[in-house]
């Protein structure tokens, strides 16, 4: 048989109708879907790896740049991949015959109307996930960069401008999906949003406060994150700033989250930022400790806190009242840190010299001290 009449038989077999569609059309339809199954993994990675390439930096270590790129591949390999099938379902339907009304139990549905509002839906859920992803990479990509002192941004702000793209994409999805796909006028539906903009500023009162909040602590700076700050007698360490409300990390290891609004309006203390934290102890020596112990005890406190190098000159020791538990004495001293474990450290040691003094002398402690 030649080549003519070959090409022949196949251009009738491809040309017959099946279902309403030429068996050459379900071929192609099958083809694709394959092709994108058994290629959807590779196909993302290696575009995924040209995009990286706009991440990528020149003269950083090689271990970073393995950790970014296998980090950038992580978060985006499956949205890429639902992208890409998604595209692939979406040119397999305008490939395909659908037809534009069906008979339902004597009702007409316009089945290709619905089809189409749903690939369209799926391909911006599609997208929006992708710029997500991406805008999540681009938070991590920025903070590393500013830690390792390769860009000057505030590590505080990065997260909350990430928050406010993310937001945006977002509302830039869904209008996208009324504009494109239902046919609103997007002008006037920012329109209307704009003037319910004030029904909605008067029911979320709490949130836009929350909110201003927010914009205060990016603009005053009384912390940034990582600071060690003390709130309403909890102390802890700052995490993340965000729109609505701040997260610490309190000494215990609980997670706190209060919200903007109050730190902004009441007094909170940032020991990260101070040189210098006080100890100041009420201490009670039992009521048999003679006048001489007590000297003894004093000038020996107060020469330990002179010869400390963390504390700063000037540490007061004095026999500062007495009551019916025993003899109190006063101890005031600042240690030259800001760092509370540092200063937890060296109070410690102060501690334990303090007993060792007291013992030293033959004396015992009323167990009725108070410290601050």
């Amino acid at each position: 048989m030649s080549a003519p009449e070959w090409t022949s038989r196949f251009q009738v077999l491809f040309d017959r109708v099946v279902a309403g569609h030429t068996v050459g059309q379900l071929l192609l339809v099958a083809g694709l879907l394959l092709l994108a199954f058994l290629l959807k993994r590779k196909g993302a990675r290696l575009i995924n790896l040209l995009v990286y390439r706009a991440f990528s930096v020149s003269g950083a270590p090689a271990d970073e740049q393995q950790r970014s790129r296998d980090e950038f591949l992580q978060m985006l390999s499956a949205p890429m991949q639902s992208l890409s099938m998604a595209l692939v379902f979406y040119l397999c339907f305008t490939l395909l015959n659908v037809p534009q009304q069906v008979r339902v139990f004597e009702n007409s549905l316009r089945i290709h109307h619905y089809v189409a509002v749903l690939m369209q839906l799926l391909l911006i859920v599609r997208l929006t996930r992708l710029l997500l992803g991406l805008t999540s990479f681009l938070g991590v990509f920025w903070i590393r960069r500013a830690e390792g002192g390769h860009i000057r941004l505030d590590k505080q702000m990065i997260p909350f401008t990430i928050d406010g793209i993310k937001i945006l994409l977002v509302i830039f999805g869904v209008l996208l999906a009324a504009g494109g796909v239902f046919n609103a006028d997007v002008t006037a539906l920012i329109g209307g949003l704009g003037i319910g903009g004030l029904a909605v500023a008067l029911a979320a009162q709490e949130s836009l406060a929350n909110l201003l909040g927010s914009f205060t602590i990016f603009l005053d700076k009384p912390f940034q994150v990582g600071d060690m700050v003390e709130f309403s007698g909890i102390s802890g360490t700052i995490e993340k700033v965000g729109f609505r409300s701040t997260r610490i990390r309190t000494i215990d290891k609980t997670l706190l989250t209060v919200p903007n609004k109050n730190l902004v309006g009441a007094p909170l203390n940032n020991m990260s930022e101070g040189v210098q934290k006080r100890a100041r102890f009420l201490l009670t020596l039992g009521p048999t400790t003679s006048a001489e112990a007590l000297k003894s005890i004093v000038a020996d406190i107060r020469q330990a806190l002179t010869a400390h190098p963390e504390i700063d000159a000037g540490a007061q020791v004095h026999f500062f009242d007495y009551n019916e538990k025993g003899f109190v004495i006063q101890i005031l001293y600042l240690v030259n840190t800001g760092s509370y474990e540092v200063y937890c450290g060296v109070r410690e040691e102060v501690n334990f010299r303090i007993l060792a003094i007291v013992r030293q002398n033959g004396c015992t402690l009323a167990m009725n001290g108070t410290t601050e």
